[in-house]
Formats: structure tokens, C-alpha cells, sequence
């Protein structure tokens, strides 16, 4: 497919609050990925980032490059009711 046929993405905002234990590789791995949304002429901001992973951004001096949007509501993937049994968890009885 020719670069001229990838559909283009105006806007991406990024969820990241699954990053619970952030570390410079973290931030490192952000910034790449903010820079290549802005080559590529994306607008990009990152939503829910824990308190953590922004302390280690502005230690790093990094607050004005790494946007942090607003947060995004959270959103289940399925029912409750669908979810699996767990495994291998037996309840014990009084003989």
C-alpha cells in the first residue's frame, strides 16, 4: 500500500492507565511515540496518566512536550456476568 493510500488519523488520544509502574524507559517510549504522531501530522495527547508517571515527566523536564489530555471515562469491555470462573480455587467444608 503507498504511503497516499494509508487512511489519515487527525487526532489520537492515547489511554495510559494501564501504566501503574512507570520508569524513564516509559516516558522514553511516550516521547518516541509523540514525536512520530507529529511527523506524520497527528495530533496526539495521552489521558489518565497516574500521578506517578507525571511527576517522573516533569522530573524529566519533559511536561511541555508530553501533552496530557483530559481524563477519559472508563469503559468495561464486557458484561460481568461474562466473565470466566476461575481455576484450580476449591471451597473447603467442616467434615
Amino acid at each position: 500500500m503507498a504511503a497516499s493510500d494509508e487512511p489519515e488519523i487527525a487526532s489520537l488520544q492515547v489511554d495510559l492507565s494501564a501504566l501503574v509502574h512507570p520508569d524513564v524507559g516509559t516516558v522514553g517510549s511516550l516521547a518516541r511515540l509523540y514525536l512520530m504522531a507529529r511527523r506524520l501530522g497527528c495530533e496526539i495527547s495521552f489521558a489518565n496518566a497516574h500521578e506517578d508517571l507525571r511527576q517522573l515527566v516533569a522530573w524529566m523536564g519533559l511536561s511541555a512536550a508530553l501533552p496530557f489530555g483530559p481524563e477519559l471515562p472508563l469503559v468495561l469491555e464486557r458484561d460481568p456476568e461474562e466473565r470466566e470462573e476461575g481455576f484450580g480455587v476449591e471451597e473447603e467444608t467442616d467434615p
